[in-house]
């Protein structure tokens, strides 16, 4: 099984994205990617609804999203070595928004 999968936007252009990271950030590619179905056959989507600068921004949405959960996650192990209760509190609401 391959690690990328093709995006396809509305206008034809395609991303290659890993499919652990589709599967990691989004509920619906984790399902499509684990089931038996023409896009994981195919390691394609084709999205006629979804316009290229929507599919970019969706993409880096996930990227940052898990940037900032990486800086949050390092933020709140820091808080707990200086026990800093309100920062923790802060990071985990974070954390759990992200979710």
């Amino acid at each position: 099984m391959g690690k990328y999968f093709v995006l396809v936007s509305a206008e034809g252009k395609k991303r290659d994205v890993h499919r652990a990271f589709l599967a990691a950030n989004c509920e619906v590619f984790e399902a499509m990617l684990q089931s038996d179905t023409v896009e994981a056959k195919s390691r394609r989507c084709q999205m006629e609804d979804v316009s290229s600068a929507t599919m970019d921004i969706r993409l880096d949405h996930m990227c940052s999203t898990q940037s900032l959960q990486g800086a949050v996650r390092d933020v709140l192990v820091a808080a707990g070595k200086h026990q800093m209760q309100g920062l923790k509190t802060a990071c985990l609401r974070t954390l759990l928004a992200c979710c």
